[in-house]
């Protein structure tokens, strides 16, 4: 509306303005879902559906008898620090002491959490083969014994190359001096290929929780760009030096192994976190959400404070060049399955979107009727953004060929009838609205302002000839990125009726 209208065009203002007013819808602060407010062609008695979100407005969840999700609420509050906790996010170079081969350190804008990341300029002229270590002394002790011995340490860390990086350790300590050594992540530096499908020389770490033997991470290594550190905090992967307190733990160590070829780069360094796991049972959500197969490569999860008692999600995925199989996704699946039909709504933020070049393969996803286990993201129904292509949309895609060949609907003709042209911008508060009657699916996009009204932006509408899987076999509803971006889930809230 901030367009010039002449005065002769009063009557189209008045019109406009109208229009405006329409699509401002005000909530206030109420966190109340109301299909009918944004789908009402679905919903079969309106009066009796908006009492019933109101009478489960202070449940977390309410399950059919066949399982499925009958009402869920989520905004990420009861997790706190109850699962995990923030160690260091590398906001400030002070208390850094740096020796080894790295002739500075500084801030970087570039970044997994937070605003900042540590930027150390590595020259190994004059250093061949020796580590560098980062010692970072904490502004306050913290209480780490809850992981006493169990849990991991993770942390983040960007690299130019790859080459002469033989391995990651990580040290916590007290103002004793004593402190804990966790094993090494190591880094083979081998010039082979590295096909996860072959037995070849590249470590595997197994996790706590072995269901099969495929509970593991197949062929770690750091490659180029951003990297995700997992150290194990149980028994056998980690020695002690001194009586370590780790009721009060005072700084922190991260050493990085070189061999006489490691070359002059940049490495940045970020988000340093504890928590109890990371697989399907145990992780930062307490098991209600979880990442396919229950594996971190195909979804990781902070928990940061917002405000006060408030909580948010960040949704990260491990990138592909680290972890090959996993196509640059990340997500999040809920414990309890989808309804047939059903009204979902979603509070999240974008960012890191990455310049416009820069933004292959890089989409938010909203899915239902997910299959998880068999053929993960290639057997679901989606409402999509996609910062990519600039689109929102609805879309499902099942396999014809497990993990190789994919087919989806809409296509042909009938595929510019469900998507809409739609750039998403960084650091703004969107919902995704999705409503699903059978076969027929409604979604909408509203962006919302600081007084916590919803701007409708696009929506669009698609029924699916593909079928559904029916009552007698449901599956999860599944929040995901991939490529550059994250996403900061703030509410998630689902219906069924």
């Amino acid at each position: 509306m901030g367009h010039k209208i002449r005065q002769n065009n009063r009557g189209i203002m008045i019109v406009l303005l109208l229009l405006a007013m329409t699509l401002i819808i005000s909530y206030g602060n109420s966190r109340i879902f109301n299909a009918y407010s944004y789908d009402n062609q679905f919903s079969r008695d309106t009066e009796e559906y908006s009492a019933f979100i109101e009478s489960q407005k202070d449940n977390k969840i309410l399950v059919n008898a066949d399982g499925t999700i009958r009402y869920l609420y989520e905004n990420f509050d009861e997790y706190g620090a109850k699962y995990s906790k923030e160690i260091e996010q590398f906001e400030s170079p002070d208390d850094l002491t740096i020796t080894g081969p790295a002739t500075s350190n500084a801030l970087s804008e570039e970044c997994y959490n937070g605003k900042h990341s540590l930027s150390l300029s590595v020259n190994p002229k004059g250093h061949p083969g020796k580590p560098v270590s980062i010692r970072k002394d904490l502004p306050a002790a913290i209480d780490l014994s809850r992981w006493n011995e169990s849990g991991y340490l993770t942390a983040w860390m960007k690299i130019e190359e790859r080459k002469g990086i033989s391995g990651i350790i990580l040290r916590i300590g007290d103002e004793t001096g004593a402190y804990r050594q966790y094993a090494e992540l190591a880094n083979l530096l081998m010039d082979i290929p590295n096909y996860m499908s072959k037995d070849d020389p590249y470590p595997d770490l197994a996790y706590p929780i072995r269901d099969s033997i495929s509970d593991e991470w197949t062929d770690f290594w750091l490659n180029n760009g951003w990297n995700y550190l997992p150290w194990r905090m149980d028994e056998q992967h980690y020695e002690d030096y001194g009586n370590v307190d780790l009721d009060s733990i005072t700084w922190i160590e991260i050493i990085i192994n070189t061999d006489r070829d490691i070359r002059a780069q940049e490495i940045l360094l970020d988000n340093l976190r504890v928590q109890d796991g990371l697989q399907k049972d145990v992780n930062p959500l307490g098991g209600f959400w979880h990442p396919p197969h229950g594996r971190p490569q195909y979804g990781v999860y902070d928990i940061d404070k917002v405000a006060g008692d408030d909580y948010a999600l960040k949704l990260l995925n491990v990138r592909q060049a680290q972890y090959l199989s996993n196509g640059d996704h990340g997500r999040m699946i809920s414990i309890n399955d989808a309804p047939i039909n059903f009204s979902i709504r979603t509070r999240f933020m974008l960012t890191d979107l990455g310049k416009k070049n820069d933004r292959y393969n890089t989409w938010f996803r909203m899915a239902y009727d997910f299959e998880p286990d068999w053929d993960p993201g290639h057997d679901q129904f989606i409402a999509y953004l996609s910062m990519e292509w600039n689109k929102f949309g609805l879309v499902t895609v099942y396999p014809i060929e497990r993990y190789v060949l994919q087919d989806s609907e809409p296509k042909g003709d009938l595929a510019p009838s469900a998507r809409t042209g739609f750039t998403p911008k960084e650091n703004v508060m969107y919902e995704m609205h999705l409503t699903v009657h059978g076969q027929a699916a409604k979604a909408s996009i509203y962006e919302m302002d600081d007084r916590n009204r919803y701007l409708l932006k696009r929506t669009v509408e698609y029924e699916f000839s593909r079928p559904r899987y029916g009552p007698e076999k449901r599956y999860p509803i599944v929040l995901e990125v991939t490529g550059n971006v994250k996403a900061r889930i703030y509410e998630i809230e689902m219906a069924g009726f």
